[in-house]
């Protein structure tokens, strides 16, 4: 906890998220105050989206903790984590367009992290004998 508390402080935000996803494997929700819990679910969720070499968001998506954003004011950040984690602009165009002022606090880091992942899906979907792709999209 303490290392997790000193690196959402001084960063790097990808640090921070691992060490977040490892504390959680061996804490309990329950021990956490409800507070705490918001708090750490919406940390987690922007270390994830401006956090350099972060790409895979599934761990942090299907994580219980993420439950605890649902009703508040951040509840568009699963939304956002399982845009990036598909690939899907158009779902990320709107939730940023519903959201914009609270997306503008997050985008300087997010904008590298979407275009990897699009990258990534478009990869994905290729068949395996042409694994090449234009990077002109």
């Amino acid at each position: 906890m303490l290392t997790t508390a000193y690196l959402q402080a001084h960063g790097p935000a990808a640090e921070f998220y691992d060490n977040s996803i490892l504390f959680l494997s061996y804490t309990p929700l329950e021990l956490l105050s409800a507070d705490r819990r918001v708090a750490l679910a919406n940390d987690m969720a922007v270390a994830a989206l401006v956090g350099d070499n972060v790409y895979n968001f599934g761990e942090v998506i299907e994580h219980p903790i993420m439950d605890c954003l649902e009703g508040t004011p951040r509840a568009w950040l699963r939304q956002m984590l399982t845009a990036f984690h598909l690939g899907k602009i158009d779902m990320f165009n709107m939730i940023v367009a519903d959201n914009r002022d609270a997306w503008d606090e997050v985008w300087c880091g997010a904008r590298g992290a979407l275009k990897l992942s699009v990258l990534m899906w478009d990869t994905h979907r290729l068949p395996c004998c042409t694994m090449t792709s234009s990077s002109k999209r």
